[in-house]
């Protein structure tokens, strides 16, 4: 039963009961007599089954659904979630500027910037949005202006594709 197989292989990488290790494939012209005819019927049970999922669509054989009016439910609360997660992390940034001032705003109380600040709860969205890049390299540094820059050009270009994509893609999703 396959003994020339075997006799290559040292004790140890024999399977106790098939002769060879689970992890290794085993040549078909090696194989007992009768594991070659396993193999043929594994063969066409394959094939068969193949032509069975030639018909089927990726949503078939992933067992996913279409959307549904109950799946309403699930977006809302996944986009309440991630604007309270939003909210949550701009409220504390407002509050953890107003308890770390040297942290959030050292150069302001230290007179090294120009950048006038009000002392309001929300102050630092004026400023922020006032902000350009040539108040930013002078007063912190040229990567402060590139940064800006880069963000400014991100936001142009997914503006710029956001009309194709939704022209497109939502009739195609829809």
């Amino acid at each position: 039963f396959g003994s020339s197989w075997q006799s290559r292989r040292p004790p140890a990488a024999r399977h106790p009961s098939l002769g060879f290790r689970s992890a290794q494939v085993m040549p078909l012209d090696m194989a007992p007599r009768g594991l070659g005819l396993v193999l043929a019927l594994v063969v066409a049970a394959r094939a068969e089954e193949d032509s069975v999922t030639d018909n089927m669509t990726v949503a078939d054989a992933m067992a996913v659904s279409e959307n549904s009016k109950e799946d309403l439910g699930a977006f809302i609360s996944g986009l309440t979630l991630n604007v309270c997660i939003a909210l949550g992390c701009l409220l504390a940034l407002t509050v953890l500027r107003r308890l770390f001032p040297r942290v959030y705003s050292n150069n302001i109380l230290t007179g090294e910037t120009k950048l006038m600040s009000h002392d309001g709860w929300f102050s630092w969205v004026l400023v922020s949005w006032q902000l350009t890049p040539e108040k930013a390299a002078e007063t912190a540094c040229l990567d402060s202006a590139l940064l800006l820059e880069s963000c400014d050009l991100c936001m142009r270009i997914c503006g710029i594709l956001s009309l194709p994509l939704v022209f497109v893609m939502c009739p195609i999703n829809y």
